[in-house]
């Protein structure tokens, strides 16, 4: 999917950083899309953390797993209506101009594991 959006700001990423930004950007009434390259949100909890292990049993502590982090941050996008583009990785046109010679005003990339993405 192209990362031509049409609006004023591209938050990169859909994770907790990105996500909170989106939040923070919907209550300052902004022009916003929150772009993720994962089909789902909250994936990289799923499909990354397979080594998290908590050194005492789960019975014995309040903490959620891996799952329900996953399950948190999609519910948390669904309640604010948050606008995630799934599927959407970064590229090198969300650094150009639009279809129309326009660029967006700002380009937020949040906290993520190092990548390649241009």
């Amino acid at each position: 999917m192209p990362a031509d959006t049409g609006h004023d700001v591209l938050v990169i990423g859909g994770g907790q950083a990105g996500l909170a930004m989106g939040h923070a950007l919907a209550a300052a009434g902004q022009d916003f899309v929150i772009l993720d390259a994962a089909a789902e949100v909250g994936s990289s909890w799923r499909r990354r953390w397979d080594s998290l292990r908590l050194f005492t049993p789960v019975r014995h502590s309040s903490l959620p797993g891996k799952d329900e982090v996953a399950d948190y941050l999609a519910t948390y996008a669904q309640r604010f209506a948050l606008p995630v583009r799934l599927g959407a990785p970064p590229s090198a046109g969300c650094r150009g101009p639009r279809t129309d010679g326009s660029r967006p005003s700002r380009i937020m990339e949040r906290t993520l594991p190092w990548r390649s993405w241009w």
